[in-house]
């Protein structure tokens, strides 16, 4: 009799299994949808601006035949080469080299737990070849190699004697350079970010997922100090934002920047809140920002505060319209406004829906997310805001119906460029 065997054959993929993969690495996202057919049922997948049918007994098996035509097609697309680009280390070296007053240094220090932790000093020189001014710039990571490479990384984006020194500092992702002029946002060494979730769960589908996307960039990312609260009254939220702006206001020197994230069901008059009975309450953007205001909390002023609104603005769905043919080518402590370095950021324009999907959540915190990740070690908050609005509004993918676009709006009062810095711990 044979030997019974511990092994077992792998369950071959289904054709739609290998097409999400596929899609994933083409950064593309699949839609499906269901109709009933004579022989069961017809599924529609959507990849950008292709959709493929398909009919089986089923919706699994529908959706399989339908995976199939999209395969034959997809599988012949090849996801782009990713372009070679510079480390922080190399960029750091090169811009040493070309400015010969400023010496760097790296150094390993003692591994914190299961992180390696690296240092580099960045120095300034006198004509006489005396150091006059020195920086010490923190990284962590998995290996030494990695440590090190955030360390340069942490420097690119926070030295002080970089970018005062040329009024540029290189793009951490490409050779290009972006102009800085001295107008930044300072993060000093040990600051860290301050970051409020509040979000609202009833009929509200796939919320948690918002919440998960977020924490995974602000909290494993950046590190920054997380509070999350979920479905509160108006008058338990109105609690929370008082003590919040207290606390904001009683350790300013402890954070650099404050994000407030909101997510819930909202109209032209606000978002609503979990009051039970017949009360409809609803608390709007004015009255958040009451709380944070400079004259509210003047031990922050001067520092960057976020708001992110992640609601509908009304119930209309916005079409989209054909674009036609053109010829056109494409110190001293000073006085600050009381309403200034704030950026509030809306899903979706006044008067309009905004969308979530089972898959993403919400496409405006997906979208953002996705960015910030992307791009926060070269791009400052507000260029990378451009392109989420670009994302969304462009991009077929995020369509519903085909016909009905959201567009992602922002309002700023922000006086510098604001990059989000990883806490050094």
């Amino acid at each position: 009799m044979a030997e019974k065997s511990d092994f077992a054959p792998k369950t071959p993929k289904s054709s739609y299994k290998q097409l999400d993969e596929l899609a994933q690495k083409n950064q593309t996202a699949i839609f499906s949808q269901f109709e009933q057919h004579p022989e069961g049922f017809l599924a529609s997948l959507t990849l950008g601006e292709e959709v493929f049918t398909g009919i089986g007994s089923n919706k699994t098996a529908a959706k399989d035949k339908a995976a199939e035509a999209a395969l034959e097609i997809w599988s012949t697309k090849i996801t782009p080469e990713k372009k070679i680009e510079k480390t922080p280390v190399t960029i750091l070296n090169e811009f040493c080299q070309h400015n010969r007053k400023i010496k760097h240094k790296y150094e390993e220090l003692d591994k914190d737990a299961d992180e390696f932790v690296s240092r580099v000093l960045i120095m300034l020189e006198n004509e006489e070849g005396e150091v006059e001014k020195e920086e010490e710039h923190k990284g962590r990571g998995r290996s030494k190699k990695d440590a090190k490479q955030n360390s340069a990384s942490t420097a690119l984006q926070r030295s002080y004697i970089l970018h005062s020194f040329t009024g540029v500092v290189p793009n951490v992702n490409n050779e290009s350079c972006i102009s800085t002029v001295g107008r930044l946002y300072e993060c000093k060494p040990g600051q860290t970010g301050y970051v409020l979730i509040v979000y609202f769960s009833r009929d509200r589908d796939w919320a948690d997922i918002d919440v998960r996307n977020i924490k995974r960039f602000m909290k494993d990312t950046l590190r920054f100090q997380f509070d999350v609260l979920k479905d509160p009254t108006k008058e338990e939220l109105m609690s929370v934002l008082e003590a919040t702006y207290r606390h904001l206001n009683e350790h300013s020197k402890a954070y650099y920047c404050f994000i407030f994230f909101l997510m819930g069901h909202g109209s032209q008059f606000g978002v609503r809140t979990a009051d039970k009975g017949k009360k409809k309450m609803t608390i709007s953007i004015e009255e958040i920002l009451e709380y944070f205001k400079n004259d509210k909390v003047p031990n922050f002023t001067g520092k960057p505060k976020m708001f992110y609104l992640q609601c509908c603005r009304g119930e209309s769905h916005q079409e989209t319209l054909v674009q036609p043919d053109t010829d056109e080518e494409d110190s001293d402590r000073i006085r600050v406004p009381t309403d200034g370095d704030i950026l509030i950021a809306h899903a979706t324009t006044e008067g309009y829906k905004a969308y979530r999907y089972k898959d993403f959540g919400s496409i405006f915190i997906f979208n953002c997310m996705k960015t910030f990740e992307t791009n926060y070690t070269s791009m400052h908050l507000e260029d990378m805001m451009i392109d989420v609005k670009a994302i969304i509004a462009l991009d077929p993918r995020w369509r519903r119906k085909k016909e009905h676009a959201q567009m992602p709006c922002t309002w700023s009062t922000l006086t510098k460029r604001f990059y989000f810095i990883p806490t050094d711990r």
